[in-house]
């Protein structure tokens, strides 16, 4: 389903692809009103004599995919479709941060309470071994630090308990 996301004091309507019944994580949902602040900015800059070589700089379309998440300056999941101007720390922050989009039928409430014992189950599942993918530790952290590279420079480790 697609969720549009407006802000009164600003000119774009944004795509949200979530589920019927999801809402977007509201630090997300701020970060990106802030970051929206840039159509401002590109007014000021346009100003400038020579600053853009072409006079048609402006964000096209915005759209979120399901696992919008807050970010450092630009949510996570956020696609944006510039004329005239990249944003570099819009491409590729964080891409494949290991964030998944999981759906239930708890209210926000009801997940508040059950909170503590969720991420205990979730941080076994992806990073206590819980997936059935068996790693030493240091496989481990060496694949979260170094990413594959790491892990095969440890594959030596495995040796009947690990990968």
């Amino acid at each position: 389903m697609i969720h549009k996301i407006e802000y009164k004091d600003r000119s774009n309507v944004i795509s949200c692809y979530l589920p019927e019944g999801s809402v977007p994580d509201k630090n997300a949902a701020e970060e990106l009103h802030q970051m929206t602040a840039m159509e401002q900015t590109l007014e000021k800059l346009a100003a400038v004599p020579g600053f853009f070589q072409g006079d048609s700089q402006r964000v096209e379309k915005i759209i979120l995919t399901p696992d919008f998440h807050k970010g450092a300056g630009i949510p996570i999941g956020t696609v944006m479709m510039t004329k005239g101007f990249a944003v570099p720390q819009a491409m590729g922050n964080d891409i494949n941060c290991g964030m998944r989009f999981y759906t239930t039928d708890l209210s926000e409430e009801k997940l508040l309470e059950k909170l503590s014992e969720l991420t205990g189950k979730i941080r076994h599942i992806f990073f206590e071994g819980g997936r059935q993918i068996p790693m030493t530790g240091r496989q481990r952290q060496a694949l979260l630090r170094h990413g594959l590279e790491g892990l095969l420079e440890t594959g030596s480790d495995g040796k009947k308990s690990g990968l």
